[in-house]
């Protein structure tokens, strides 16, 4: 089995525990997909003259339709002329068709869609997430240069600036926790292959963090109980 796919397997199985799902659905963002949604929605209200009313609810029949499928539209001619005849193009139409759209709006709006995706693809893997993280990367490094906090190493103020940006502006960034870099050992992945899994299944890095918490935690405290109960071992 490929270590990606591995990865997507032992996240999958975190998952699956009903008392780590209760966990990370306090997340906004769980599934990154939402973003991306989001995304289209922000796009469509600079360019079609709906309220807000009116624009969710042509978001939310586009997705339900399996419309706003970033990778689908990833494949489409990038020529936009030839995407035209494509059937994701076509429904799309239709259902904007039913929001008292000119034809001008309705076209503009699915342009502005189709080079969307095909941007985040060519740059960023067709997924949202991977643009914010770097952008989340970047915020992260120039808060570290403008705060200065001397009273702080490095990699503390990394921590406390990650949990900060994490729960304030919900940026999927990572946080350097021994957790994950034991998770990662013990399973034979890399962070670069763990990060892709939960790319891949479109799981916040926020819950990621979360869930291998616990993981640690349960797996500290079983060795603990294995050899007699005595103190768990330190990271």
């Amino acid at each position: 089995m490929p270590q990606s796919a591995n990865g997507e397997f032992l996240i999958r199985r975190l998952l699956a525990k009903p008392e780590n799902l209760r966990l990370v659905r306090g997340h906004r963002w769980l599934n990154e997909r939402a973003r991306w949604v989001e995304l289209v929605g922000a796009l469509f209200s600079s360019v079609l003259p709906l309220s807000n009313a009116k624009l969710h609810m042509l978001v939310n029949e586009l997705s339900a339709q399996n419309l706003l499928n970033i990778t689908k539209w990833s494949k489409t001619p990038k020529d936009f002329s030839k995407a035209k005849s494509d059937e994701l193009v076509k429904l799309s139409l239709i259902v904007l068709g039913d929001y008292q759209l000119t034809d001008e709006q309705r076209l503009k709006a699915v342009r502005t869609l189709h080079q969307a995706a095909h941007r985040l693809g060519e740059r960023f893997g067709g997924k949202v997430q991977v643009a914010l993280r770097e952008a989340g990367e970047e915020l992260l490094e120039k808060l570290r240069h403008s705060l200065g906090l001397s009273e702080l190493s490095e990699a503390e103020q990394r921590q406390a600036l990650t949990i900060w940006v994490q729960n304030v502006l919900n940026l999927p960034v990572s946080l350097n926790r021994p957790s994950r870099d034991k998770f990662c050992e013990t399973h034979g992945l890399t962070l670069a292959l763990l990060i892709h899994a939960a790319d891949e299944l479109n799981v916040t890095t926020a819950a990621l963090d979360d869930l291998l918490e616990v993981w640690h935690t349960n797996a500290k405290n079983a060795r603990a109980g294995k050899h007699g109960g005595g103190r768990p071992e330190k990271n």
